[in-house]
């Protein structure tokens, strides 16, 4: 994802949702954050993350992809989800 580590890049999601929200003032933006599979390192926070997306691209065995990835996405976000 970034170039120099999920630190770097939670740091860079919390100023711009800053230099958005507080500095311009623009409250009617949705933050949506769609990084695919990685390590909660990568997640900047609840407080400045309105929607987690994931894309997956299947590739030869197709019912097989993602099927470990998605399992693990549906436990980390267990508590957030309402489309049950």
């Amino acid at each position: 994802m970034g170039a120099k580590g999920p630190e770097a890049f939670v740091k860079l999601w919390r100023l711009m949702h800053e230099r958005l929200t507080v500095t311009h003032g623009l409250h009617n933006l949705i933050w949506v954050l769609s990084n695919g599979p990685s390590s909660p390192a990568w997640y900047p926070g609840d407080d400045v993350v309105d929607i987690v997306g994931w894309d997956q691209y299947k590739t030869g065995n197709m019912a097989a992809v993602g099927t470990a990835e998605w399992e693990a996405l549906q436990a980390s976000f267990a508590a957030a989800r309402c489309w049950q």
